[in-house]
């Protein structure tokens, strides 16, 4: 009799607790409980744990990975705030994260825009939502498509100095390849690369802003046509 009355007592609590959640969320809106980011497929290179940094919204914090006591204390209090005890509560609580409809779809181009800037240039991204009484879960789905890899390049060199000194018509000096990914991080990287090699040979006030790229999707393939273009260079600020 004991244990069932203990298991009872844990169930009314659970309920209470679930209940108190949403206490100060307004009628005709939803506590976002819960934020889920998967692929719409295997892809490997594709960091899901990192993807998660371009949602604007994420749910009330949980401690321990589950329990949100954070939001269960703000909900624990009155909604009298002439009273110690309700300030109180809500000072050392965190209020409900009321869903937003503009902050999704901001969350959705920005899962985009971090797509294509990882080589996805025809990625796409979705929302779907389920509710739950006044709370909501945010799936956001991944449709990555397939990368594009560089499949020509080539450096335009304005300035005769510094073309001779990067001997870029030999592709051992190059930073990138044929068949990388084309993605920003990798042109980026390329263009540092560039830039610390000219001031380390007295270029001092050269930086990585001198450097530009175009690129050009190939017809009927998976592959950009890069091209890299150097400024000429001048040594006044």
């Amino acid at each position: 009799m004991h244990k069932i009355n203990g298991i009872w007592a844990v169930c009314c609590a659970v309920v209470m607790v679930a209940c108190s959640e949403t206490k100060f969320v307004p009628d005709g809106q939803y506590l976002l409980d819960k934020v889920v980011v998967t692929t719409d497929g295997k892809y490997p290179d594709v960091n899901i744990s990192n993807m998660k940094n371009y949602v604007r919204q994420k749910g009330n914090s949980r401690w321990f990975s589950a329990v949100k006591i954070p939001l269960t204390t703000y909900s624990l209090a009155g909604r009298d705030t002439s009273k110690w005890i309700n300030r109180t509560l809500q000072q050392f609580g965190e209020p409900p994260v009321i869903f937003d409809t503009l902050k999704a779809q901001l969350s959705c181009n920005e899962l985009q825009q971090a797509l294509v800037n990882q080589g996805y240039l025809r990625a796409s991204v979705n929302m779907n939502t389920t509710t739950n009484g006044k709370k909501l879960k945010a799936h956001y789905i991944l449709h990555p498509g397939e990368v594009y890899r560089i499949g020509n390049m080539r450096y335009v060199i304005k300035d005769e100095n510094i073309a001779e000194l990067l001997c870029m018509n030999d592709t051992a000096q190059w930073g990138l390849h044929i068949g990388d990914k084309f993605n920003t991080d990798n042109l980026n990287q390329e263009r540092t690369r560039i830039s610390n090699l000219l001031t380390d040979n007295g270029y001092f006030l050269f930086n990585k802003e001198f450097i530009s790229y175009t690129a050009d999707t190939i017809a009927n393939s998976k592959d950009i046509s890069l091209t890299f273009i150097l400024e000429k260079y001048s040594n006044r600020s």
